[in-house]
């Protein structure tokens, strides 16, 4: 009960503000290389930190975080969210979402940000579960970049020589559609979301986001937004 109770805090870090904001982290240094997207989100009121003063920027996101950081770049009003948990509430209840993500959850099913045909793979993944360290229950990159391309409405793109990763071949289908991943990639680097080459050349798929990577696609996804209406 009391590491439940210690996770539920922590996601909940990620996501509310706190009186961090604005502030200087303990662990970033000047000279990280996330620092400027740290800091922008910050002050957004986007994403908090730890109430140690640290952000623990290489800390995995868990897909209940991920959909709450993607809620508040998109600013939902609050008749929007009503219509979402009109439509969805009895459906997110159904799969226990808890308390504090489920507004971005049902906003994100009313949006087609995550397809109700991809639930039942993210439920038997653990990654609805407010305890994500319990069997490494992360969502794959692959899987939230598809999520944040869906929040920007970018078009796929079925062009990919602007992706210069060695691991191309490595990255699968979305779930919901007959899609590849990889047409969604093209456009969040069309878009400049994401780095044609990733991280020294790969783009590792199955690898779980951490704080601080999920922060450069959050501010980058806010400015998107900010410059296209």
């Amino acid at each position: 009960m009391k590491k439940f109770c210690s996770l539920m805090i922590l996601a909940l870090l990620l996501c509310i503000p706190s009186k961090t904001y604005g502030q200087e982290f303990s662990d970033i240094e000047e000279d990280h290389w996330a620092k400027a997207y740290i800091m922008s989100l910050s002050q957004e009121e986007i994403i908090a930190g730890y109430p140690d003063g640290t952000f623990r920027p290489d800390r995995y996101v868990s897909l209940l975080e991920a959909l709450s950081i993607i809620e508040k770049i998109k600013k939902p009003d609050q008749k929007e969210i009503q219509v979402a948990l009109k439509h969805y509430g009895k459906l997110v209840d159904s799969y226990n979402i808890s308390p504090w993500a489920r507004n971005a959850f049902a906003y994100a099913l009313d949006k087609n940000i995550i397809y109700y045909s991809e639930l039942a793979y993210s439920e038997k993944n653990g990654y609805l579960s407010d305890d994500p360290d319990l069997k490494g229950a992360y969502p794959k990159r692959e899987d939230l970049a598809v999520y944040f391309a869906r929040a920007l409405e970018l078009a796929p793109s079925y062009d990919h020589s602007n992706l210069q990763y060695k691991d191309l071949d490595q990255i699968g289908s979305a779930l919901g559609n007959d899609l590849e991943i990889a047409d969604y990639l093209a456009a969040l680097v069309d878009a400049k979301i994401f780095d044609p080459k990733g991280s020294e050349g790969y783009f590792e798929a199955d690898r779980p986001f951490r704080r601080a990577e999920l922060c450069k696609i959050a501010d980058l996804s806010l400015k998107y937004l900010a410059d296209n209406n």
